[in-house]
């Protein structure tokens, strides 16, 4: 009995343990891995696993403010998009980009919800974390 509840325990915490590690990998508009977010709130290149940025939360609601590891602010993280200070997307979750294109296909209740994301256009990663817009 002890050796079956020393089990499930490990069980327990192999799984707790991969859930607090799990990361967050953002794409481009390419479709290619270029960023990941940790459990932290820490943003890494997915390239080279460099930490390049942080997120921390802002004064609107579900909005993260990024900033750069020198404390510049380079824009903000809203439904899973990563977008610079002029509202050009850099990077996002795949369910972010279902979630826009719902919303251009169904009623205007859902589009108000997420017109205020005000969407300009695609920067590069590499242009995001410099503080430019393409």
């Amino acid at each position: 009995m002890k050796k079956l509840l020393l089990i499930c325990m490990l069980i327990g915490w192999g799984v707790t343990a991969q859930a607090q590690t799990k990361k967050t990998v953002l794409w481009n508009k390419a479709g290619k891995k270029v960023a990941y977010i940790t459990p932290g709130n820490a943003l890494h290149l997915y390239k080279n696993q460099q930490q390049v940025a942080y997120l921390i939360v802002s004064n609107a609601p579900d909005v993260l403010d990024v900033y750069d590891v020198n404390g510049n602010h380079l824009g903000f993280f809203r439904e899973g998009i990563l977008y610079n200070r002029q509202k050009y997307i850099a990077a996002f979750v795949p369910e972010a980009l279902e979630k826009l294109e719902l919303a251009v296909r169904s009623d205007k209740a859902i589009k108000s919800v997420l017109m205020d994301l005000q969407i300009y256009g695609w920067v590069s990663i590499e242009r995001f974390l410099r503080g430019v817009e393409d």
